[in-house]
């Protein structure tokens, strides 16, 4: 039954990846907020999957040495799903108009001013 519901959120969320402007943050959280357990699991694991892309992302750009990572997590720091989840909660409630944003770019921008790039932190 899991594997049904998992199948019916990516069906749901793939086609919004494809159309960055229907793949915004208000129908993540709603599909979150409204969706049984097993949708909610699907939905968590799916904006974990996003920022695990984007911290490899992180990783081909440190290597190359000559552009800057998108944002910097201290050594042995790993986000979750649900934190991901929280932080889009938080930056609509303090930015609304990001609800309106694809969920991917949001995820990002919000990461890059949660782990600004120092000079002495590049770990990702």
């Amino acid at each position: 039954m899991k594997l049904v519901s998992l199948i019916c959120t990516l069906s749901l969320l793939s086609p919004l990846a494809a159309h960055a402007q229907e793949a915004n943050v208000k129908k993540v959280l709603d599909m979150y907020d409204t969706g049984s357990n097993a949708d909610k699991e699907s939905i968590v694991t799916i904006l974990t999957a996003v920022e695990d892309g984007m911290g490899w992302a992180n990783i081909v750009l440190k290597k190359r040495k000559d552009t800057p990572p998108l944002y910097c997590v201290p050594d042995g720091f790993g986000l979750t799903g649900e934190q991901i989840l929280e932080m889009l909660r938080k930056e609509v409630k303090e930015n609304p108009s990001s609800a309106e944003e694809s969920y991917g770019l949001v995820i990002l921008e919000t990461l890059e001013k949660v782990f600004p790039c120092t000079s002495n932190r590049n770990d990702r």
